[in-house]
């Protein structure tokens, strides 16, 4: 493959000169940029969707009360929100270069020419989306256990000859729950508490 793109890299260098050249590269690293680009921020939106802050956009402060730890959430979840803005007008910008990039190249190089690059071009910027899209998913993972970690409670399975299966209760409020009400609130949506009294129809 790399020999492939330097025989393309210089075959168009010489039809075309330096500009044919680097036209061709600047294409290339632009549609790859712009699939960074776009999958941080489908990232980012999914970290301030989920209330997870990456580590060096999180405030920090000394206090550890509930209150502080919230105020310093919400500055972070501001910085995350900022930074979406951001990367959408990188995003943009770079969909302006791919559009005059693409029309350089249309307008100098003949149409099997100018099909070799395109295609070229493609097949990197795909390599990158997946790369990138399968470090962002693991990088969220990461987060998502230090910021939301889960509490698990063995909970008995009577279907099951008495053995323990865990169900997790994941705390997405800034309201911070007790023992006991974690401990009901994983036993699922179907457990109701016995009355104190029969109730006789």
């Amino acid at each position: 493959m790399n020999s492939r793109r330097k025989s393309l890299s210089q075959t168009l260098f010489n039809l075309y000169g330096e500009d044919g050249k680097l036209y061709s590269k600047r294409y290339q690293k632009l549609l790859c940029k712009q699939n960074v680009l776009h999958n941080q921020l489908l990232f980012l939106r999914r970290c301030r969707d989920n209330e997870i802050v990456l580590k060096g956009l999180m405030p920090t402060t000394g206090l550890k009360s509930s209150k502080a730890k919230r105020i310093m959430l919400q500055a972070g979840l501001s910085l995350v929100r900022a930074t979406i803005n951001n990367d959408r007008i990188k995003l943009q910008e770079t969909k302006a270069a791919i559009s005059k990039t693409h029309i350089w190249l249309e307008d100098n190089l003949s149409t099997e020419d100018f099909e070799k690059v395109i295609h070229a071009a493609h097949i990197a910027a795909q390599k990158t989306y997946s790369r990138v899209k399968q470090e962002h998913l693991q990088k969220f993972a990461r987060l998502e256990q230090q910021q939301k970690p889960q509490v698990v409670f063995p909970i008995r399975n009577q279907r099951n000859n008495g053995d323990y299966s865990h169900h997790t209760v994941r705390n997405i409020s800034s309201k911070e729950l007790t023992a006991a009400e974690t401990s009901i609130l994983s036993k699922g949506m179907n457990f109701s508490p016995t009355p104190n009294t029969t109730v006789y129809q």
